[in-house]
């Protein structure tokens, strides 16, 4: 019997040790991106702050896995590490519209599943509500673009993350900046 409790307590520790490993590359990851652009770490706040608001405020406690939209927004300055703030905010709100549809970030522990499975609990209404957010999330970004004083790039910087409008155009037919 101590033998089997044995192989358990080995069997525990080793998967311990294995999803130690992995959150140290994804820390690692992020540490060494944000030591090229800092406005990674800047853009990942923001991003998180808008999500928090909405899961409380608009979406009745559904919404995005803060781990997930880090993931994103890391590919995203892979993609291109030069991005300014206001570039990656851009770029990952145009993206994760489309992203909604179907997973597609692998899962490093297990590559048979994706990071952003629990997309698919998510039913027609709720999608349309985040690309709604979204779409806001966009509009002040667009504002911020247009926008010369910092007094007023904050302001909207502000509404980006506590939006409470609903709706701001409509996506299928306006196109952002």
């Amino acid at each position: 019997m101590a033998r089997k409790i044995d192989f358990v307590y080995n069997s525990e520790k080793e998967t311990s040790e294995k999803l130690f490993q992995l959150a140290s590359g994804y820390i690692s990851e992020t540490t060494e991106l944000n030591q090229v652009n800092p406005d990674f770490r800047k853009a990942v706040k923001v991003i998180k702050t808008w999500n928090t608001h909405c899961k409380k405020n608009l979406w009745n406690d559904k919404g995005f896995k803060s781990f997930h939209l880090e993931r994103f927004l890391f590919n995203i300055f892979h993609q291109n590490s030069s991005l300014s703030l206001i570039e990656s905010l851009f770029n990952f709100f145009q993206n994760l519209k489309n992203h909604l549809d179907a997973p597609s970030i692998k899962d490093r522990a297990d590559a048979t599943k994706y990071i952003d499975e629990y997309l698919n609990q998510f039913n027609t209404q709720d999608q349309e509500n985040f690309r709604r957010q979204i779409d806001v999330a966009l509009y002040y970004i667009e504002q911020i673009g247009l926008s010369a004083s910092k007094e007023t790039i904050k302001k909207y910087i502000f509404d980006l993350c506590h939006p409470s409008k609903t709706h701001c155009r409509d996506s299928n037919s306006e196109d952002f900046l």
